[in-house]
């Protein structure tokens, strides 16, 4: 082949160099790297809530690896890294090994990443060149023990829920781009086949309105503690100085009620923010008993809130009652 410009023109399977003759993409891809030594990235962030267990993770090494037998692999090895709740991580050095050993760590998983990497000889090549391909799937299960552990405060958690919420990263660097497109298209088809978890109706409902939910509930307890003013000094407003009792009465009750709602109606914003859709990455009987836990603190959080919003206006209800007695007296 001799050396000229690279033209776009011929029938879509390869490239045309300035003497006319027609080299295949494959192989033109493929001198790139001999002669620069550069590979190629590519990368995806994937958001989707997965469930995955160790049955998950054993099919994607089946996937990957019925991927690859229809190239000439010559070299290929696997590496698994866990990250713990404890800040702890441990280094498999074989898919083989991470299987029998997974499952004794007591400590509940944060982030988990598979590393492929492998030689090929492409069909027109003549050398084989390094492939890598990294899945990394976060449990996001794991990150929130390590903030109940750490007591991390509710700027670190804000950040956490609005900023770092990818859940799932796929990373390959290549020479040969159809090779790499495969790789990616049947981790993403893997990755679509999880289950997935997500909150229940109610929770979902709830999380949505959590940011108008401070002015829903002092707008609803001071209506009701204004009707109930109304509705109980309706008839005893039989002169001026009653009528002037009545108002300073009304004004300071309603006061006092959206006081009393303002600052409950902020905690009770601050409990449903923290309830959250989590990726989960179970290996072991610590993921599954965090899974447990947080799945009631999620009902707790749910149950308590409801409670504090009745509770608020009753007491308002209550607060009326009482300033409307001792203002008449």
């Amino acid at each position: 082949m001799n050396s000229g410009e690279v033209d776009g023109r011929g029938d879509g399977s390869g490239l045309v160099v300035s003497d006319g003759q027609e080299v295949s993409l494959q192989v033109f891809q493929q001198v790139y790297h001999s002669l620069t030594g550069r590979m190629e990235h590519l990368s995806r962030l994937l958001y989707d809530h997965h469930n995955i267990n160790l049955g998950s993770l054993q099919n994607l090494h089946a996937v990957v690896e019925q991927t690859m037998e229809q190239f000439d692999v010559v070299a290929s090895n696997c590496s698994v890294t866990v990250r713990y709740s404890n800040s702890r991580s441990e280094r498999f050095s074989s898919f083989e090994r991470f299987e029998l050993q997974c499952t004794q760590k007591n400590v509940p998983c944060e982030d988990l990443t598979v590393e492929y990497e492998f030689a090929v000889r492409l069909p027109k090549s003549r050398e084989a060149t390094k492939y890598k391909l990294t899945i990394g799937m976060r449990s996001t299960l794991g990150v929130l023990e390590r903030f109940a552990k750490t007591k991390a405060t509710d700027a670190e958690r804000s950040m956490f829920y609005n900023y770092d919420n990818a859940t799932a990263r796929i990373e390959i660097e290549y020479v040969d781009l159809a090779l790499a497109r495969n790789l990616e298209g049947q981790v993403e088809d893997w990755n679509r086949g999880l289950p997935k978890r997500n909150l229940g109706i109610v929770a979902t409902a709830s999380k949505k309105i959590s940011s108008i939910l401070s002015v829903l509930v002092r707008v609803f307890a001071i209506l009701a503690s204004a009707y109930a003013v109304g509705y109980l000094l309706s008839d005893m407003a039989t002169d001026l100085e009653k009528l002037f009792r009545i108002v300073v009465v009304a004004v300071a009750t309603i006061s006092a009620v959206g006081i009393i709602s303002l600052r409950t109606a902020a905690l009770v914003e601050k409990w449903l923010n923290r309830i959250s859709p989590v990726s989960v990455v179970s290996l072991s009987s610590a993921d599954t008993a965090a899974l447990g836990n947080h799945d009631r603190s999620t009902k707790v959080i749910l149950f308590k809130s409801f409670a504090t919003i009745v509770g608020t206006v009753c007491l308002g209800l209550i607060t009326t009652f009482i300033a409307v007695k001792i203002g008449i007296s």
